[in-house]
């Protein structure tokens, strides 16, 4: 690859000098395991260094990192609806219960 390939050109240069390769989904089981594990740990420090700067920003509350990589945050100024919605429920419960599922699986979620 070229020295400055990052993952946001990644998909235009596929990677190398003009050499046609194609770029296409595969099952996680065909990736290499440590290939797997570093993707993975590479995702977690980067996760762990926003969650450090989040921790200590007087801006967000609750602020929480699992090991799964999930990253949660909420704006000090964010609210969630109180107002009931289908089947007698608050419309805030139904984005908690996203927030939740989203974490639990590794998702970064940011509530501004």
């Amino acid at each position: 690859m070229k020295d400055d390939t990052t993952a946001e050109n990644f998909h235009a240069r596929r990677g190398g000098w003009n050499c046609q390769h194609q770029l296409y989904p595969v099952s996680e089981i065909g990736v290499p395991l440590h290939i797997r594990e570093k993707f993975k740990n590479d995702v977690f420090n980067s996760r762990k260094q926003e969650y450090e700067k989040l921790k200590n920003n007087p801006d967000y509350n609750n602020v929480a990192i699992n090991d799964k990589g999930g990253l949660k945050a909420t704006h000090k100024d964010h609210i969630f609806q109180s107002k009931i919605g289908i089947f007698g429920v608050s419309r805030g419960t139904y984005e908690k219960n996203s927030v939740k599922a989203l974490f639990n699986n590794g998702y970064k979620v940011y509530k501004r």
